[in-house]
């Protein structure tokens, strides 16, 4: 694996009382896709949301190539090229979809409204439509062209084939290996076992917010009784 673009080292974040992670380490390596799994409840959110800036660690520290961030605030973390898909139907409801895809777009990278709109047909057809009266499998497409045409460096998905069908989940996840050919490291948070396994290079497993497994997909189909403990699947 080439050099990490973001690494965790000893991260602990609580709401209030509520211990939540508990001594994360993690990396993402340059050109990777690592996918975070686990039940419900058990950190995956808060790890995402700790490292955008919108939660902050009580200890441990957070780089993004080699810069610490941890503390920062979110818009500063999002400066230096981190891009948030959060969890549920994030849009600007009011504007249409080309207007949403058009406030996000950074013009120095590869990615641009234009091509959004050919990959993802649905937003082609509903540009001039508001995003609010989408259903919620199409506005999650469209924050998911939002985020990509932000160009980012690290990109962090919570939980995005959330509402999709099958057709859609197949777009998001080719947009998703494709990012990573382009340059784009990813850290996703799915549910949805197949889909993250589909898309990651390595995968991590969350358990009352420690890590309990580090591995590849390959590795974690081979280890059913990890996925009967911690994830309810498996033989």
């Amino acid at each position: 694996m080439s050099d990490s673009i973001l690494q965790l080292a000893g991260v602990h974040t609580y709401y209030g009382p509520s211990h939540v992670l508990r001594g994360v380490d993690l990396t993402v390596g340059h050109d990777e896709v690592v996918a975070v799994l686990g039940r419900n409840g058990m950190g995956k959110t808060t790890l995402i949301h700790t490292i955008a800036g919108l939660v902050k660690p009580r200890e441990g520290t957070i780089t993004l190539e080699g810069e610490r961030i941890d503390g920062l605030a979110p818009w500063r973390i999002a400066r230096r090229g981190l891009s948030l898909l959060p969890q549920g139907h994030r849009v600007f409801p009011s504007l249409t979809v080309a207007e949403n895809l058009k406030i996000a777009a950074d013009n120095g990278g590869p990615w641009d409204p234009k091509e959004m709109e050919e990959r993802i047909p649905i937003l082609a057809e509903r540009r001039r439509q508001p995003a609010g009266t989408l259903s919620g499998g199409q506005q999650q497409m469209l924050t998911l062209a939002r985020a990509l045409v932000r160009n980012p460096k690290m990109l962090l998905l919570d939980e995005p084939s959330e509402g999709l069908d099958p057709e859609h989940s197949r777009i998001a996840a080719e947009l998703i290996t494709e990012a990573r050919q382009r340059g784009v490291s990813i850290l996703v948070v799915e549910q949805r076992v197949e889909f993250a396994l589909g898309v990651a290079d390595r995968v991590l497993i969350l358990s009352k917010g420690s890590p309990v497994f580090v591995g590849t997909p390959d590795e974690l189909r081979a280890a059913e009784d990890v996925q009967r403990q911690h994830l309810g699947v498996g033989a």
